[in-house]
């Protein structure tokens, strides 16, 4: 009789220890190879962001790093620029692998 309940009160404790402990991991990361090149290319990219989100990420590497070095073409900083606005509506952080 005493085991049974020194056991169940170790079962209550390791219950609410579990509980309070939180998460095991708060980040949640994905390496995404995207390619802001065409149009098409940032809808999948913007698609799997939103994947991503889904599934309890909280930060996207890419090797995408044009659009942090800077580049020329209007077109593609737009797309960037989408992209990283998406990014901010999901609350995903954008983290370019250069």
């Amino acid at each position: 009789m005493k085991r049974t309940i020194a056991f169940a009160c170790m079962l209550v404790l390791v219950a609410a220890s579990v509980a309070l402990a939180g998460p095991a991991y708060p980040q949640r990361w994905n390496y995404v190879n995207a390619s802001l090149g065409s149009d098409a290319g940032m809808g999948q990219f913007i698609e799997v962001l939103r994947q991503s989100k889904d599934v309890g990420c909280t930060h996207i590497l890419m090797p995408e790093g044009g659009w942090y070095k800077g580049s020329g073409n209007a077109e593609y900083l737009a797309r960037v620029e989408k992209v990283k606005a998406v990014a901010k509506e999901l609350n995903l952080v954008l983290i370019p692998a250069i």
